[in-house]
């Protein structure tokens, strides 16, 4: 949603000529009871119909936080 508003307001302002938002990379928000922590590379993420496994694409980021010790 917020990329809809920004895009609206950007169109409205004329800094844009497409007639649609173009989306490059997905991100996701979720809140604390729609997912859980399965081990490092992985979560658990709740739909209406049960829970799903999904894989992680970690940064090199990441891991040199979560080797940080």
């Amino acid at each position: 949603m917020t990329r809809v508003k920004s895009f609206l307001k950007m169109k409205r302002v004329g800094r844009t000529d497409r007639r649609y938002p173009v989306v490059n990379k997905i991100s996701i928000w979720l809140d604390d009871h729609l997912w859980r922590k399965d081990w490092l590379t992985c979560i658990w993420v709740t739909t209406h119909r049960g829970w799903i496994r999904v894989e992680l694409e970690l940064h090199k980021l990441y891991w040199k936080y979560v080797n940080r010790g």
